[in-house]
């Protein structure tokens, strides 16, 4: 038991080590794009998932939850994964600025910090689990 929350523990700091670092670029390409270059915010949005889906794997896989599966099988599930965090953070774009009428920096940050808890949990046991 011991052991197993050690490892959590350890994971769960590598995540957030990651997820601050790539998560701050990422909310300030956003800021950039739609600020100084007036790209639509879920434009935008969807550029950020691209470019992010392909730095998060490579480093949750190899250094935050060193997966040791299938390659294939993992980037599958992660792809999967990041389908889906993405049609919520399109959605929630969708109802929070379009229709509300909330500022879409605002909405964007708020999606950042749920979408890193589904991430994190996703990632953990769904994409690397052995």
């Amino acid at each position: 038991m011991f052991m197993q929350k050690t490892i959590l523990d350890r994971e769960a700091v590598k995540y957030i080590i990651t997820g601050v670092a790539s998560n701050t670029m990422g909310y300030l390409f956003y800021l950039a794009v739609t600020i100084l270059l007036g790209l639509g915010h879920k434009t935008a949005m969807t550029g950020l998932y691209v470019i992010g889906a392909m730095v998060n794997f490579y480093v949750n896989r190899q250094w935050t939850f060193r997966g040791t599966g299938s390659v294939r099988y993992g980037l599958v599930r992660f792809l999967l994964a990041i389908a889906l965090g993405y049609l919520l953070n399109l959605v929630g774009l969708f109802i929070f600025v379009d229709m509300v009428g909330w500022p879409h920096e605002l909405v964007m940050a708020g999606a950042i910090v749920v979408m890193a808890v589904y991430f994190f949990s996703i990632n953990k046991y769904y994409v690397h689990a052995a």
